[in-house]
């Protein structure tokens, strides 16, 4: 859909797809980031004992959660951008069946 409506408004199905893959990848990239962080904090906390390590262990659990909130924020991102894909792709298509031009 690369046409304007008589207001201006257009979207650009291909550049909206781009986007969801590019975010799909981010995503894939905070999961392989979170876990390789994750795996080195386990291994650090083999050994490592005493307050300093209870207050790091502390303070990677908070980190972890916001780490995951955003993770969560990106998700949603790219959820509602693959929505609007489909949306407009199915507005799209039937505009054009009601207009005749997809018979």
């Amino acid at each position: 859909m690369s046409g304007a409506d008589a207001r201006g408004y257009r979207v650009d199905l291909d550049h909206l797809d781009q986007v969801t893959t590019k975010i799909g990848g981010l995503l894939g990239f905070l999961d392989e980031c979170l876990a390789g962080i994750v795996s080195r904090v386990a291994a650090l906390h083999q050994e490592w004992r005493g307050a300093a390590a209870t207050k790091h262990a502390q303070a990677h659990k908070d980190w972890a959660a916001g780490a995951a909130e955003v993770r969560e924020g990106v998700e949603a991102m790219r959820a509602a951008a693959a929505n609007a894909h489909t949306q407009y792709t199915e507005v799209a298509q039937l505009n054009l069946r009601m207009f005749g031009g997809g018979r």
